[in-house]
């Protein structure tokens, strides 16, 4: 590795190939990974994050300044990845006469750490199955793999009263009626899960 930087994002990369090594349970990537990577879609290029802390340095590179939250002017204008952030302990110093507020520091960003991790993995329970969630108003979509897994959720929903329908090459629209209110947003995103568990 030539720097820092250099050396966290090989190990952040080295860290996503391993897990998705594991997942595929130690086989190689297959064609679908291998050609859908070069379009920057799933199944190869999956939807993982890092956890990143407050007031953290780990670089200027690009993928390393999605992590850095150090100074803004290093940030600043530059496209970064949609991933999480985490409060990180402020030690007062000498140790020894501080150690009850930095014990609550640690048992505060601890928290913070769990309660993270808890909500990004809500946000991507069906990441491996629907990505670009767009929308106004009643008029959303939602894009899937391929057409060959939208086409299986569609028929899934509509057996189960969703109303939607395929639309371009693997998205989904959704296109309620008019007199659309909560109660009946909440039972469209029941119908929703219920479906994408089934495929």
């Amino acid at each position: 590795m030539l720097c820092g930087t250099s050396a966290n994002e090989n190990a952040i990369k080295t860290a996503f190939i391993w897990y998705m090594t594991n997942r595929r349970g130690g086989n190689p990537p297959d064609k679908e990974a291998l050609d859908s990577c070069m379009l920057q879609n799933q199944p190869g290029t999956p939807k993982l994050s890092v956890l990143g802390f407050q007031g953290a340095f780990h670089g200027r590179s690009l993928c390393m300044l999605s992590v850095t939250r150090s100074k803004a002017i290093h940030k600043v204008d530059i496209p970064a990845f949609d991933w999480p952030i985490a409060k990180y302990p402020r030690y007062k110093y000498p140790l020894a006469d501080n150690k009850a507020y930095n014990d609550a520091q640690d048992k505060e960003c601890l928290q913070d750490v769990r309660e993270k991790i808890a909500e990004w993995k809500k946000k991507a329970a069906h990441s491996s199955k629907l990505s670009q969630a767009r929308g106004l108003g009643t008029f959303a979509a939602i894009d899937f793999p391929t057409a060959a897994v939208r086409d299986q959720f569609v028929e899934k929903a509509i057996n189960l009263g969703l109303h939607c329908g395929g639309c371009g090459d693997k998205s989904l629209r959704f296109r309620p009626a008019l007199i659309y209110e909560t109660k009946h947003a909440e039972l469209s995103f029941d119908l929703l899960e219920k479906a994408v568990k089934q495929i």
